[in-house]
């Protein structure tokens, strides 16, 4: 199976790579698949200390509802667990590439922009590295890259953190609407490469507010709780846990 890996220029084919390192067998699921399963014992058992993993918010999470783990890279991944007895069964979606849904006069005005140039903005042209720069030229009309914007907003650049706050609002739009349309009321784990870096942004970004902030509903999101993922191993160590899953097994190919 030839694969291209979207946002990266990455180009492989799974059986020559497989053969090339001595395996007998491969399987092949999206990175923010591998990244929910490495979350996956908030669903069996209840929140087991684990060192990369930290409760951003409390709440009465319901381990017998499904769990959300959504995170921005260098796109915009998101995945949902569901309990299925002793097992969990993998939600894959492309939820970063829902339309993008703007809440204020700040967010029209990027998604303006963005439109401009793509037509179709999806949230992952706002939530994500490039996403971050594409904010940032949008409010200030200087190019900057992404760990740079991210630095000067922790150092308290007024524009940096305008952008990083911007990103981090939309993202709890996203979550938020993930959770309201899947019932995800054990949890909602923010992984990937960006947020656990400026986790320090986050109690004055807006976030929290935008995430209850969703009129009659709100009672119900204020009581799901919200962990962020700085595992840099969560990928790997959610793949490994792909070969033991029952649903996931049915994919392996033996070669």
């Amino acid at each position: 199976a030839a694969v291209d890996i979207t946002n990266n220029h990455w180009q492989f084919d799974a059986a020559a790579l497989t053969a090339a390192i001595g395996a007998r067998r491969y399987l092949l699921v999206n990175d923010f698949t591998a990244q929910a399963l490495a979350q996956r014992d908030l669903l069996q058992g209840g929140p087991l200390p684990q060192k990369h993993r930290q409760i951003l918010r409390g709440g009465d999470g319901d381990p017998l509802t499904p769990l959300l783990v959504i995170g921005p890279g260098t796109g915009l991944g998101v995945a949902a667990l569901v309990p299925a007895g002793e097992q969990v069964q993998i939600i894959e979606g492309e939820g970063g590439h829902v339309s993008y849904a703007p809440r204020n006069a700040a967010e029209q005005a990027v998604l303006a922009d963005l439109a401009a140039e793509f037509g179709h903005v999806s949230a992952e042209r706002i939530i994500s590295g490039p996403g971050l720069e594409a904010v940032y030229y949008s409010q200030t009309g200087e190019k900057r890259p992404a760990p740079d914007i991210g630095g000067l907003a922790l150092a308290g650049d007024a524009a940096a953190v305008a952008a990083v706050s911007l990103m981090l609002q939309s993202l709890a739009t996203v979550a938020a609407n993930a959770v309201l349309s899947l019932g995800a009321r054990a949890g909602v784990v923010i992984a990937g490469g960006i947020v656990p870096k400026l986790a320090g942004l986050l109690g004055d970004s807006g976030f929290f507010d935008r995430f209850d902030d969703h009129g009659r509903r709100r009672s119900y999101l204020e009581t799901v709780p919200i962990y962020l993922s700085s595992d840099p191993l969560g990928g790997l160590r959610g793949m490994a846990a792909g070969f033991d899953n029952p649903y996931l097994a049915q994919r392996i190919i033996h070669v």
